[in-house]
């Protein structure tokens, strides 16, 4: 037993300096690549290109590094602790800069509330998720309002649930 563990605490620690070596950009795709594959892999390697990318200064990388542990771990349902890597993605950017992974943390954290029954503050961060979308960042519009039709779904409010979602449609035309 203490063998194994010894064994284990050896390997993870080659890990470590094998990743310190490595670019965070390779770091990055091979948490990518993982993904759909192996969320605790995957939660790994975007640790390590996290840690890497403010090492050497790749600010941008650290971002999407960061972001894709969010994603993964709102996937695996730790849905508390992805708020928590959402808001630090949010509290790492550039006052008065939108880049899409903090506009997509926004409405990240706002579907983790709905998923957590916490409806008042899904709506706090859904609103301003579909207020950012709508001034800065086109490509996914519908996102927006499929969340808040989600939320008010979530709610019992169907006549709220269904403007949003026909919303969504008309923003998809």
């Amino acid at each position: 037993m203490i063998r194994s563990l010894i064994n284990i605490a050896v390997l993870l620690l080659s890990c470590s300096v094998l990743a310190r070596g490595q670019d965070a950009d390779v770091l990055f795709s091979r948490a990518q690549s993982l993904r759909m594959s192996n969320l605790d892999s995957s939660n790994w390697y975007a640790t390590q290109a996290y840690r890497a990318a403010l090492e050497s200064k790749q600010d941008t990388i650290a971002l999407r590094a960061q972001f894709l542990l969010g994603m993964n771990l709102q996937m695996q349902g730790s849905l508390e602790e992805a708020i928590s890597v959402y808001k630090q993605v949010m509290a790492s950017v550039t006052p008065g800069t939108f880049p899409e992974q903090y506009i997509q943390s926004v409405g990240r954290i706002g579907d983790c509330y709905t998923d957590l029954g916490e409806y008042d503050s899904a709506m706090f961060y859904l609103l301003q998720f579909d207020q950012l979308v709508d001034t800065h960042w086109n490509p996914h519009k519908i996102d927006a309002k499929l969340l808040l039709g989600e939320l008010y779904r979530a709610m019992g409010r169907m006549d709220q649930s269904d403007k949003y979602k026909i919303e969504a449609i008309d923003r998809s035309k």
